[in-house]
């Protein structure tokens, strides 16, 4: 049987899929680098050595190899939670010349060429990181419409006043980060176009417009790490250096938007930790190092992101059943392989690097619930 062909615009026929997709969804590289394999010919379809693109293939009946190599098709997604340390970055570095430590130096799972991170989490701050192959349960965890609740435990300077708790359940005002260059494929003005002019002032309204720093409103609620006191008065947790310790609730995806709230009321963030999100709770993995889900976070997971599809009017992101939860075990309590916080190789993060630049140069107000972002 040979690959299927189709011209350029083409969609797929017969249940058949890109190439490069089945490759990337096999882990052997992110979907841009298995794109590039296949034009330097190191990839094959049932004998055949392909270098155009594009090709579809039915990766259950096509034998499918790189450099010789036969490539198994997967259906099975991996979910895992890394407890990022400090002074960390949580994503692959951009810059070849970046010498501080990434997620690559820590997660040395098999399919980390595939694992995109789950929003984002500051050099500073420490915490839960979810990192899946899942892109449709990525998105949805991390979209600012989905609103799923995160927990953090902060430590701030001073003590939060009534007053200044009042102020973030209403929301402050932070300032977005800016996007950067400008987005590929975007229109660009031509030279000798003719720029729009304001009746009155003569100035151009899209330079107008972009020269205006775009702001969110942030809302975040302030409990008491006492349990008993959580809805009364925060107290301070040592008044000679002036720090208090608190917990932070937030639908917020970025926790630079958090740390940007406290400071806007007169209390900075010494110290930042996310604890949870949604119902995935940091335990039993120590700072630096990673584990699979277990099965009952895995059960609670799928239920949870079934109810933010059904929310959101998309399909439901089939998380499958994950090579981090399987039956092999048998029934009981499945104890968790946590991994120790040794560095592991830096290659592979491709997919991570990808959906991280994705992450930085869109801004959240702008982008709406699309379907494309659902492609798994």
């Amino acid at each position: 049987m040979r690959a299927g062909r189709t011209p350029e615009n083409g969609e797929s026929r017969g249940g058949k899929v890109r190439l490069q997709r089945v490759l990337a969804d096999a882990g052997v590289a992110a979907r841009k680098q298995c794109e590039r394999l296949i034009e330097t010919g190191h990839v094959e379809v049932n004998g055949e050595r392909v270098e155009r693109l594009p090709v579809f293939v039915d990766p259950q009946v096509d034998d499918i190899r790189v450099d010789g190599k036969r490539i198994k098709p997967t259906t099975r997604h991996v979910y895992l939670m890394w407890h990022k340390p400090a002074r960390v970055l949580a994503t692959p570095p951009i810059d070849e010349m970046e010498s501080r430590p990434t997620v690559a130096d820590y997660v040395d799972h098999p399919t980390a060429a595939r694992l995109f991170p789950v929003g984002t989490l500051g050099f500073e701050a420490s915490g839960l990181m979810l990192l899946t192959s899942n892109t449709r349960a990525a998105t949805l965890l991390s979209h600012p419409k989905s609103r799923v609740e995160r927990v953090y435990n902060a430590r701030v300077k001073g003590t939060p006043t009534g007053t200044a708790r009042s102020k973030l359940r209403k929301g402050v005002q932070v300032l977005m980060p800016e996007r950067g260059k400008e987005a590929p494929g975007s229109r660009k003005a031509s030279p000798t176009e003719p720029r729009r002019k304001t009746l009155e002032k003569g100035f151009d309204r899209n330079e107008k417009r972009e020269s205006k720093p775009k702001m969110r409103r942030v809302r975040l609620e302030i409990r008491s790490l006492d349990p008993s006191t959580r809805a009364g008065p925060v107290a301070p947790e040592d008044a000679t250096a002036g720090n208090t310790s608190i917990e932070i609730l937030t639908t917020e995806p970025r926790d630079e938007y958090v740390a940007q709230a406290m400071h806007l009321v007169g209390h900075p963030v010494r110290k930042l930790q996310r604890l949870a999100i949604g119902p995935l709770k940091l335990r039993e993995v120590g700072p630096g190092a990673w584990r699979e889900l277990s099965r009952d976070e895995m059960k609670a997971l799928r239920a949870f992101l079934d109810e933010l599809a059904a929310a959101s009017g998309m399909k439901p992101a089939k998380s499958n059943r994950s090579s981090s939860a399987g039956s092999s075990r048998g029934p009981g309590v499945r104890r968790p392989r946590v991994i120790g916080g040794a560095r592991a190789s830096a290659g592979g993060a491709g997919a991570m690097n990808a959906a991280a630049l994705d992450s930085e140069q869109q801004s959240e107000e702008e982008r709406g619930v699309d379907p494309e972002d659902f492609e798994d």
